[in-house]
């Protein structure tokens, strides 16, 4: 009696879909991250870095000189009507001593998105007080960039302060 050999299929390797599965979840988890990245970055960026970057150096020295100054201001948003209000900043030298006459300026700007930013002149209403009128285009957090020049020395500081209309 003869008996029929039956030809066996190979066993097929399970080696080329690890391999197609492994570069598939590396690509999927790429995918995801760029899309994360593209999609929550704000665009903003440093202006002008380079030349920033080469007067890093006076930035520093106007800094430690500040600091020696001793100077200290106070913000606050008074008489707030929907996104409308007064800054009103009291600025004063050691000992509580009121700074006048300066040219005092305040940058308005928004942390999170660009295009919103303004400047306004603050106008001295008493002695080391000085007022400006502002609108915020949007409720949430501003930076107030304190910008003033005097014949004494300059200052800068920034305060953070939430808008609720």
């Amino acid at each position: 009696m003869m008996t029929e050999a039956v030809a066996e299929t190979p066993k097929r390797s399970k080696i080329p879909l690890f391999f197609f599965a492994f570069f598939g979840v590396v690509l999927l988890a790429n995918s995801i991250m760029i899309y994360i990245a593209l999609s929550s970055w704000t665009g903003l960026e440093t202006k002008n870095y380079y030349i920033k970057g080469v007067h890093y150096n006076e930035a520093l020295k106007g800094a430690s000189e500040q600091a020696e100054r001793g100077w200290s201001s106070t913000v606050a948003l008074r008489d707030v009507h929907g996104l409308s209000g007064r800054i009103v900043v009291h600025l004063v030298k050691p000992g509580d001593v009121p700074i006048v006459g300066a040219d005092f300026k305040a940058e308005i700007l928004r942390p999170t998105t660009t295009g919103f930013d303004q400047t306004i002149a603050l106008s001295e209403t008493a002695p080391g007080t000085y007022e400006g009128v502002v609108t915020f285009p949007m409720k949430g957090q501003w930076d107030i960039r304190q910008v003033v020049h005097h014949k004494d020395g300059s200052y800068q500081a920034i305060e953070r302060i939430m808008v609720k209309p």
